[in-house]
């Protein structure tokens, strides 16, 4: 080779290997290994912070008081004059599957500057104990993909979908549609108020219990579908403003739903007792045919110790169906129970009869039997009838098990109950006193029902031998 043609190769191969040189070393040229949020556990982000290219800013808390997590605050910029929501349980589902999205990402090159200067992007702020990680995500997309771009580190790509998942023109997708947004499984106090009745029911061990308008046993039955009513209400929409008036009006309500849940949190050797109070105003209609209304909707928390009080989120104006709430029973006797019997006749070991114009004391009583194994047994000294031991069990079970045919409260007029009987534990402690009478209808047609008052409710019950038990009671009293 020619001493120049020589020359000539060398400086072309240095100057092929400088420009080797320069494409290798320059940043994100390669490609990157791993995920494009490496160090970033999503179990331990605590704060989501998404700002939009338009000004809007969306921040996600991890929340406190039963939920997962709360949408704290929404700020919007630019045109529309800058606006702060009140805070609302977020979609839990949504928000997971957000930081599952962002942490599995695939780091695909080691550069960051694949987003043009002046694209619309939207920057997702991820903060944990570690920090606050940034990522950018452009809100246009080339031949159907998104970059992604986290500074100093690199760059991934998704489907333009992607980005829409974070660039939203609503929020009402982060938010939670339950209008009971802590869910009512626990459930364990309700009351409901109207401009005409006032209704209270408290969870007792496994049953339910009415404090307001009166006191009795409830029917859990009825109390179970009204919760599930309740937690089947969605927000159609989330208002945010209303007019200065509406507002005012929910100081004094239409209607009122309180519903509460205690909750125990263990902190060392110390447990934290509180109960989560979540409040529904209903107020006016909010469309001109009556089928959607404005309500108020907050929840807080109660300290069971101190009695002091926490805002959990709200007040926040929504829009539900009317219809959902025109379907709740506010009627009381819809709700007391429709057994008489406050405990299972398992727990009667002594029952005492007498005249109902008389309370059947130990020495004025007609007859008093105790249970004796799994019979009736007169006291000792006592007398008994053979039809005794059976038309105790069969009345106790009656007592117990059916379901009245119609609740009232107070006894109806013209109903006579001439037997009082008095019920007593194991341990010879009253359980419960009630008047009892069989009712004969007018009419040819009218079948004997089984009346019985307990000083607050009566309740009628049809049943077949309603004649023997009538038999059966009269003779107890000597008539």
């Amino acid at each position: 080779m020619p001493k120049g043609a020589m020359i000539v190769a060398v400086l072309l191969a240095l100057l092929l290997s400088g420009v080797a040189y320069l494409v290798v070393s320059k940043p994100g040229a390669t490609v990157g290994a791993g995920k494009l949020l490496s160090d970033v556990d999503p179990a331990k982000v605590s704060v989501v912070r998404i700002l939009q290219a338009d000004g809007r800013t969306i921040v996600l808390t991890a929340g406190k008081g039963g939920v997962d997590w709360l949408l704290t605050s929404e700020y919007v910029g630019g045109s529309a004059g800058g606006a702060e929501s009140a805070s609302w349980p977020a979609a839990t589902t949504r928000v997971r599957a957000a930081l599952r999205l962002l942490c599995e990402l695939d780091r695909d090159s080691t550069r960051d500057d694949v987003i043009a200067a002046g694209t619309r992007a939207t920057r997702v702020e991820l903060v944990s104990g570690a920090g606050t990680t940034s990522v950018e995500i452009a809100e246009n997309s080339v031949a159907g993909k998104t970059s992604i771009v986290r500074r100093g580190v690199g760059s991934s790509s998704s489907g333009e979908s992607f980005a829409q998942a974070f660039a939203m023109a609503d929020v009402t997708p982060w938010r939670e549609p339950a209008l009971f947004a802590l869910g009512l499984g626990e459930c364990s106090h309700i009351e409901i108020r109207s401009v005409s009745t006032e209704l209270s029911l408290s969870r007792v061990g496994r049953s339910w219990a009415m404090q307001r308008p009166m006191a009795a046993n409830a029917d859990g039955v009825t109390v179970e579908q009204t919760i599930k009513a309740l937690a089947s209400i969605q927000v159609s929409k989330f208002v945010g403003r209303v007019e200065a008036s509406a507002e005012k009006a929910f100081e004094s309500p239409a209607a009122m739903v309180t519903a509460e849940a205690e909750r125990r949190e263990v902190r060392g050797e110390v447990v934290l007792r509180s109960v989560i109070v979540q409040e529904l105003r209903v107020g006016a209609p909010a469309d001109v045919a009556g089928k959607t209304v404005l309500c108020w909707a907050f929840a807080f928390s109660r300290d069971l110790d101190t009695n002091a009080t926490v805002p959990l989120w709200g007040p926040t104006a929504v829009v539900i169906d009317a219809a959902v709430l025109g379907a709740m029973s506010t009627e009381p006797t819809n709700y007391v129970s429709r057994a008489s019997l406050r405990v299972p006749a398992s727990d009667v070991f002594r029952v005492r009869f007498g005249r109902s114009d008389a309370i059947p004391t130990e020495s004025g009583a007609a007859r008093e039997l105790v249970r004796n194994a799994d019979a009736w047994k007169p006291v000792p000294g006592g007398t008994s009838d053979q039809n005794d031991e059976r038309g105790v069990a069969t009345l106790l079970d009656l007592l117990s098990v059916q379901r009245a045919s119609s609740v009232s409260a107070g006894v109806p007029k013209g109903v006579a109950l001439p037997v009082r009987v008095l019920l007593k534990s194991s341990e010879n402690a009253e359980i419960q006193t009630m008047t009892l009478g069989i009712v004969t209808p007018p009419g040819p047609s009218g079948a004997a029902v089984l009346g019985a008052f307990d000083g607050t409710i009566y309740r009628a019950y049809d049943v077949k031998q309603g004649a023997a038990i009538s038999a059966w009671l009269s003779q107890i009293i000597g008539k």
